[in-house]
């Protein structure tokens, strides 16, 4: 055999031999490539199982759960159905309001929503304007938890820039929240608040424009109770003829 011919031999073997091991080197990288794409399908299955199962383990209390609403008005056509105890002045029409006006000293009137049959966790909210200046002041806000003239609870914002909530047993007053400042209050004569109640369980939690502004012990004890909005004139020498404007309200049940 010829010198060409034993190189001719040994370029095809050295060609046979890289051809061989730039296959196996592909075989291995495509089997490592389709191990990857199921190992990765795989994960991604448990990731949401395990997602599902957490979701579906989540307790009840950590389920966010929106209000469910009950009873709203702009007083654009039901302002005739309130049930109040004072001297009224409404004005109906579109986006009408309930005005209630109090010429009695140290005095609260009100205005019962025509939705009497609250049984559980609720709230009530409403845009409120109280027109009285300094050294004059007074109240405005919510009833609830209303079963009658004597048994009810109140929470006031008033125009010297305090909350103020009580409870009426009979006879007897009981202060549960004493007027305490919040700059949540808009003060001026005929500023508008947002005030809001929302009672759950025994309690009572309060908001002005959002703010929490406080909170106490308020079971709505057995039976239906109502809820409304409520006027308060001062005693002397700083009463005077209130009047107050109310709109925009919203009865939630809440969790």
């Amino acid at each position: 055999m010829d010198n060409d011919s034993k190189h001719s031999k040994k370029r095809c073997l050295a060609t046979w031999l890289i051809i061989a091991a730039i296959h196996e080197a592909l075989s291995f990288a495509l089997s490592t490539f389709v191990f990857l794409i199921l190992f990765m399908k795989q994960a991604l299955f448990l990731i949401l199982v395990s997602t599902s199962l957490f979701s579906s383990c989540k307790k009840k209390e950590d389920i966010q759960v929106a209000d469910e609403l009950k009873y709203k008005t702009d007083f654009s056509e039901d302002y005739y159905t309130w049930i109040s105890d004072a001297t009224h002045e409404v004005t109906p029409g579109t986006n009408g309001f309930y005005r209630m006006t109090q010429n009695q000293e140290n005095y609260q009137s009100w205005g019962i929503a025509p939705y009497s049959t609250i049984n559980y966790n609720y709230s009530i909210g409403a845009d409120v304007k109280l027109y009285a200046s300094a050294p004059y002041f007074g109240g405005v806000g919510l009833l609830f938890n209303y079963k009658d003239n004597d048994h009810y609870y109140a929470y006031y914002i008033r125009n010297d820039g305090t909350v103020y909530v009580f409870k009426k047993s009979g006879a007897v007053f009981s202060n549960l929240v004493n007027p305490t400042y919040s700059a949540a209050i808009k003060k001026n004569s005929g500023a508008s608040n947002r005030v809001e109640v929302r009672q759950s369980g025994s309690y009572a939690t309060f908001y002005v424009n959002g703010n929490n502004v406080g909170n106490c012990n308020a079971p709505r004890g057995d039976g239906l109770v109502s809820a409304g909005v409520a006027l308060s004139t001062a005693a002397y020498p700083y009463f005077t003829p209130l009047t107050g404007d109310f709109d925009n309200v919203v009865i939630n049940k809440i969790q």
